[in-house]
């Protein structure tokens, strides 16, 4: 079963007593909390041991199943947590799952089970990480055809500019190629992304952009190239990261898809 959650932990603050005290406490914090409406597993965690065959040490592991009812359903989870004890400490992994459950848009209880999960262990280890989040990359793959369609615009619309002040061949004749900001590129534009673009535009932007663009159109495409780094760096998005950069996604195209109207008129 593929992980919604996955977090590794190091460095632990203090000397585990019990393994099994240790996760029966977080399910109680997260019974505390409204995170489980009741129990699925008897007890409230299965403990299974194995050897570590290549360092010598040895793997508790513990499975957590429980129900929670959202608007009148219920849904299963399941948290598996790993303990490794090695010669140079004990490592924890947690991975949460759930075979029933819909991520959306508007999710609520995973993001608050996120949070619950870090308030309730995150202090007890020197190094907690999250290194799976379901939520953030269902926000990013919802981005890249946002992202792929303003792109395109602004291609025609650098490519249309460039042409009308540089001619045909502007990545390779004229000041554009002699100044070295476009002597890398290939000789197609259809390669170029949002990265090249930004390049592109803050280079020539008084000589040539500003007398077709709107003052404001350069800051909202810093902020655009931005979100598109972010996302292509499996930037952590949470909702407000995946509004805001709808927002300046529909803000630039419409900008951009208004200009080309008359530019794509004078070529």
């Amino acid at each position: 079963m593929e992980s919604l959650i996955r977090y590794v932990a190091t460095e632990c603050r203090y000397e585990i007593e019990s393994y099994t005290q240790y996760v029966k406490d977080i399910c109680s914090r997260l019974e505390s909390r409204g995170m489980i409406s009741y129990m699925l597993s008897e007890p409230s965690c299965t403990k299974k041991v194995a050897q570590l065959p290549d360092s010598g040490g040895r793997r508790i592991s513990y499975e957590i199943m429980y129900s929670i009812a959202i608007c009148g359903i219920s849904y299963t989870w399941y948290i598996d947590m790993d303990f490794f004890e090695r010669q140079t400490g004990t490592e924890l992994r947690i991975n949460i799952n759930s075979k029933t459950y819909l991520l959306g848009i508007e999710d609520g209880y995973m993001l608050k089970l996120q949070q619950v999960i870090e308030d309730c262990i995150g202090s007890d280890w020197g190094t907690f990480v999250r290194i799976v989040d379901a939520y953030s990359d269902m926000l990013n793959t919802l981005l890249y055809p946002d992202f792929h369609r303003v792109e395109n615009s602004c291609r025609r619309l650098v490519s249309g500019i460039m042409t009308n002040v540089y001619g045909a061949m502007w990545w390779k004749n004229g000041e554009s190629s002699s100044s070295g900001d476009f002597a890398v590129w290939d000789d197609t534009v259809f390669g170029m992304n949002i990265m090249d673009f930004e390049k592109i535009m803050t280079s020539e932007w008084e000589h040539t952009f500003s007398r077709y663009l709107p003052e404001d159109y350069m800051d909202n495409f810093h902020k655009l190239a931005d979100g598109y780094r972010m996302v292509l760096h499996n930037h952590r998005s949470d909702k407000k990261f995946y509004m805001d950069m709808k927002k300046i996604i529909e803000t630039i195209n419409r900008e951009t898809v208004t200009r080309l109207w008359d530019i794509e008129d004078k070529i």
